[in-house]
């Protein structure tokens, strides 16, 4: 239920699950969580539309809004996603990629208005003990290249992203490449408390 307004057809069923985390989409909280749940008084209270008969006279969508650029994929790259489970050591590795992490085969996308050429690849890796939240790990590495000629750019980024009891860190490494000579480089570590989280 990612949207507003969604209908359940007829005869469909609704799953309702509890849990205490919905890692990687949210970050766990730092020790294990008991949850007890009471469903005696328990009750989900849904809206719902009964059908209209001005329904079918109401316009459609208008296209979004947006600025306007012509663009055309050159090389398209197909988002990976891999789920491992270790059982001997109870670790969860969830990866996501894009492009072949080549600087010669990256994802290619023209800019038309800019005969800007711009590309891509994308490497996120999540892991985590599943007796252990304090394990929590996300590490997400991108690279972008912008061409025009011969003029040839390119951005790397390594971001790490783990946690102790009390604090967020997050370690971060950004590189800029004009025509693979290296031009800036800047390193830092952030330390977040977590108030609770």
């Amino acid at each position: 239920m990612n949207d507003v307004a969604y209908a359940f057809p007829a005869g469909h069923k609704l799953r309702l699950a509890l849990s205490t985390g919905y890692w990687p989409i949210a970050w766990p909280t730092p020790k294990a969580v008991t949850l007890s749940f009471f469903a005696g008084k328990s009750f989900l209270d849904l809206p719902v539309r009964a059908p209209d008969l001005s329904d079918a006279a109401l316009r459609a969508f208008e296209p979004p809004e947006r600025a306007a650029a012509e663009l055309t994929e050159r090389r398209p790259a197909a988002v990976k996603r891999i789920l491992e489970r270790d059982r001997t050591t109870n670790e969860t590795v969830y990866t996501v990629s894009s492009g072949p992490g080549s600087i010669e085969s990256p994802k290619l996308t023209h800019i038309t208005a800019i005969n800007l050429e711009v590309g891509q690849t994308m490497l996120k890796r999540f892991r985590i003990d599943e007796d252990d939240p304090a394990t929590a790990q996300a590490d997400v590495n991108l690279t972008t290249w912008f061409c025009r000629g011969v003029w040839k750019t390119r951005v790397e980024t390594h971001t790490r992203f783990a946690s102790s009891s009390d604090d967020f860190i997050l370690q971060a490494e950004i590189r800029a490449y004009e025509n693979d000579e290296q031009f800036f480089r800047r390193e830092w570590v952030c330390r977040v408390k977590r108030d609770l989280l």
